[in-house]
C-alpha cells in the first residue's frame, strides 16, 4: 500500500472511528450479560481464566490475532488491523469508568436488551468501518476472509463458523454464552457484509 496523504488521512479516520466502536462494543456485551458476540465471550473467558482485567484480556487477544494474521492471512492484514488491535483494550479500560454509570443504570431486561442491541451494532458497524477501509481489517475477519477465499464460500457463512469456534473457546475458559452470543454469532457476519456495501455506497473513494 503507498502511504501518500490522502491514505494516512483515510488510515486515521477509520482508526478512530472503528477503535472506540468496538471498545463501547465489549463493555456493553459484557455489562449487558445477556452473552457477547465470539470474541467478547474469548475476552471475556481470558479475563476470567487468567485474572486479568477486560481490556488487558482484548490487549492479548488482539496482538497474538495479528501476529497469527500475518502468517496465516497477511493479504488482508495492514496497518490499520495493527493500530486498532494495539488501541483496542487500552480503550476499554479508558472508556469503562466514563459509561459504567450510564451501563449499570438499571439490570431490567429491557435495558439490558437495549445495552446489547448497542454493543452488537457498534460491534459490527467497527468491522465494517475496517473492511470499508481497505487498509487493514479485523483479525477475525481476515481469518474468515482468507477461508472463505481457499473453501470459495461466502464470507458471511464461513464468519459465522469462525465465531461459533471463538465462542466456544471462550465458554470453555468462564466467559458468558446466552442468547445474545447465539443472535450474534449467526447475525454479526450478515449485518457486517450488509453494513460494507451501505458504506461502499455511501462513501466512496
Amino acid at each position: 500500500m503507498k502511504f501518500d496523504k490522502n491514505t494516512l488521512i483515510k488510515m486515521a479516520i477509520v482508526v478512530a472511528v472503528a477503535t472506540p466502536l468496538f471498545g463501547i462494543c465489549i463493555l456493553f456485551y459484557s455489562y449487558a450479560a445477556l452473552g457477547s458476540d465470539s470474541l467478547t465471550v474469548l475476552e471475556e473467558g481470558m479475563s476470567k481464566f487468567f485474572h486479568i482485567s477486560l481490556g488487558d484480556a482484548a490487549i492479548i487477544y488482539n496482538v497474538a490475532s495479528v501476529v497469527i494474521g500475518f502468517l496465516f492471512a497477511r493479504k488482508y492484514i495492514g496497518m490499520t488491523t495493527v493500530i486498532n488491535a494495539l488501541l483496542i483494550g487500552f480503550c476499554v479500560n479508558l472508556l469503562e469508568p466514563v459509561l459504567k454509570p450510564f451501563l449499570t443504570l438499571s439490570t431490567t431486561i429491557p435495558f439490558r436488551v437495549l445495552v446489547f442491541a448497542i454493543g452488537w451494532f457498534t460491534c459490527c458497524l467497527g468491522c465494517a468501518v475496517l473492511i470499508w477501509g481497505k487498509s487493514g481489517m479485523s483479525a477475525m475477519d481476515a481469518f474468515a476472509t482468507k477461508i472463505a477465499d481457499l473453501l470459495h464460500k461466502e464470507y458471511r457463512f464461513v464468519r459465522i463458523g469462525c465465531d461459533a469456534v471463538a465462542m466456544l473457546a471462550g465458554w470453555l475458559m468462564g466467559g458468558v454464552v446466552g442468547v445474545g452470543s447465539i443472535v450474534a454469532v449467526f447475525g454479526t457476519g450478515p449485518f457486517i457484509s450488509w453494513m460494507v456495501g451501505i458504506l461502499n455506497k455511501v462513501f466512496k473513494y
